[in-house]
């Protein structure tokens, strides 16, 4: 147990001597559930409470009531990092199983961070024997017991993928890990390609995040054109395929495009679609329609008010289908006039907790100064208490607002992800060239582990 300040060394793992050796057949690592509330903002799996027994001893009483001074010291700086928020080290727990061939305890031990006292009274971390005041004559203290409550899942080595090739938003980018990992596990995410003299303020936007090929599907929507849904030039806007989808209104009845193609998934897809109203009068209403072997299901009707007719991201809402294999877009507007464009949507399919969607608000990058700067999606379970989404360049980190699932999860060993954001005009994220900017992916998982391995 350390804060890489203070030290308690129960087994050093080679059979040395140590100060504080544990009482044998009294300690095995607590397994972790799933956590039952889903708003923890630490991953997936619950907190446990360990409880170990020692011995501490040493060569004379005071080195022995020093060293019971550094065990109950850890527990206390534990608790002020967790529930006080205090600008300290966090205490880690690090274990490696004898004959382990994954973990070993000097180098690449299994870690998890101490949050402090449990029990029936946490006021009392580390319960002392009532014959302690012997360590007097005898230089050690027997059975001394020490509960405290850590991190579910154990933390091993991390897993980098390195930064993919630059892919103008929105692309579905891909990494790889260097291997498969059973275990659902927090992933950090940068997309880089940003600059504080090129991409001064990066508009708010999408993070999208899948383990599966098919999790996240692009569709241009100008594919749906058909009737009163025309298929419309617009590479002046930076429309991903050139051209968007127009809704043109003949009156005020519900319209449905034409099917866009769909790589066949099921369970609950969200849709987010790049709209842009062009009317300062009319509003419209749009959903999208999933549909396939018959059964169709819908997003809810969302609105897309007057009040820009610059292009704009909206999730449309989430729609469940057990087999989806096409999407029509569903238009109503409330006079007949004006026109609504869709440029492309995203769907999602939100099978399990290794896929999130992220929106996040615009930040202004004069704080990290000029040149290079990347959006970073952060949780570290060994050093961070809750997520932290950010900008990172040169001269420091600037926090920004999110809504969504945090942390990011990922398990097995392939990654995709996508970012995106309209900027002003345009209907895809451009520097001040103006040129539509191309960004990088790169992800580093923090391998989970619920048992001993």
């Amino acid at each position: 147990m350390t804060d890489g300040t203070d030290t308690v060394t129960f087994a050093d793992g080679v059979g040395g001597v140590t100060n504080f050796p544990p009482v044998r057949g009294q300690w095995g690592p607590s397994i972790a559930g799933i956590r039952t509330s889903p708003l923890g903002g630490r991953g997936p799996y619950a907190d446990v409470a360990e409880d170990l027994s020692c011995n501490i001893r040493n060569t004379t009483a005071s080195l022995v009531y020093a060293n019971l001074d550094t065990l109950t010291r850890l527990l206390d700086k534990a608790e002020r990092w967790w529930l006080r928020n205090e600008n300290i080290a966090p205490v880690l727990l690090k274990y490696a199983p004898q004959g382990s061939t994954i973990h070993d305890h000097v180098t690449t031990p299994m870690r998890a961070i101490v949050l402090g006292r449990v029990g029936s009274s946490e006021l009392n971390g580390v319960d002392l024997p009532s014959d302690v005041n012997d360590a007097g004559m005898l230089f050690e203290i027997y059975g001394v017991k020490i509960a405290c409550l850590r991190r579910g899942a154990w933390t091993g080595q991390n897993d980098t993928t390195g930064a993919s090739a630059t892919a103008a938003n929105p692309t579905v980018m891909t990494r790889a890990f260097s291997a498969t990992h059973p275990i659902v596990s927090p992933v950090d995410i940068t997309i880089a390609g940003f600059n504080g003299t090129t991409t001064p303020t990066i508009q708010a936007g999408y993070l999208v995040v899948g383990s599966q090929v098919n999790d996240i599907q692009i569709l241009e929507a100008e594919a749906g054109a058909s009737g009163v849904f025309t298929s419309v030039a617009d590479a002046a806007g930076n429309a991903r395929g050139g051209s968007v989808l127009r809704f043109t209104p003949a009156g005020v009845a519900a319209v449905t495009s034409a099917a866009l193609s769909l790589t066949l998934i099921g369970g609950q897809c969200a849709v987010i679609a790049a709209v842009r109203n062009n009317s300062a009068t009319t509003s419209f209403l749009l959903q999208a329609n999933m549909s396939g072997f018959g059964l169709v299901t819908s997003t809810p009707p969302y609105l897309i008010d007057t009040s820009t007719t610059a292009p704009r991201l909206v999730l449309l809402g989430v729609a469940g289908s057990n087999a989806a294999n096409a999407v029509t877009l569903q238009a109503t507007a409330s006079a007949a006039s004006g026109t609504l464009d869709i440029d492309y949507i995203i769907v999602v399919n939100l099978r399990d907790e290794t896929v999130a969607i992220l929106a996040h608000d615009a930040v202004s990058l004069a704080g990290v100064g000029a040149g290079a700067a990347s959006l970073a999606f952060d949780f570290n379970p060994l050093s961070d208490q809750g997520p932290r989404v950010f900008v990172s360049g040169s001269s420091g980190n600037v926090p920004l607002t999110y809504r969504g699932p945090m942390p990011l999860l990922t398990s097995g060993i392939n990654l995709y992800a996508l970012w995106t954001a309209p900027n002003g005009a345009s209907w895809r994220f451009t520097t001040t060239a103006p040129a539509v900017l191309s960004v990088s992916l790169n992800a580093t998982r923090y391998r989970s582990f619920l048992s001993p391995q």
